[in-house]
C-alpha cells in the first residue's frame, strides 16, 4: 500500500501521525459516496460506480469491508445492476459484491 498524502490541515496531520504510531490505518481518501440513514437511524454505506465493470480501488474496498465488519451494512450501486450487498468472502477484481435483491424497499436495513 502506498504511504499516505500529508494533509494540509495541520492538526490534522498531527492527529494522522499519532494515530498511525497506534497502529491504525488512516485514510481520508477511499469513503463510500453516500452514508443513508432510515427513519430508525440505521446507518449503511454506499458507493456509487457507472457501470458494473468498474472495480473498487484498494482503499474503497478496505474501507468498506471495515465498516462491513464494524455491522454496517456496505454496498455499491451500479446504473446497470442497482444495488449491490458486498460479499466479504469474494476479493477485489472477483467480483466483490453480490447482487442484491431488493432495492425498491431498502431492505437491507430490516
Amino acid at each position: 500500500m502506498r504511504p499516505r498524502r500529508t494533509l494540509k490541515n495541520q492538526p490534522e496531520e498531527q492527529c494522522a501521525r499519532w494515530l498511525e504510531s497506534h497502529g491504525f490505518f488512516v485514510s481520508k481518501r477511499g469513503w463510500p459516496d453516500f452514508v443513508v440513514f432510515d427513519s430508525h437511524g440505521r446507518i449503511a454505506a454506499v458507493e456509487v460506480k457507472p457501470h458494473s465493470a468498474r472495480k473498487l480501488r484498494r482503499t474503497q474496498e478496505r474501507i468498506l469491508r471495515a465498516l462491513a465488519a464494524a455491522g454496517i451494512p456496505a454496498f455499491a450501486w451500479t446504473p446497470d445492476r442497482g444495488l449491490m450487498h458486498l460479499s466479504t468472502g469474494l476479493g477485489r477484481g472477483r467480483g466483490g459484491f453480490l447482487p442484491f435483491l431488493s432495492d425498491r424497499s431498502l431492505a437491507f436495513f430490516q
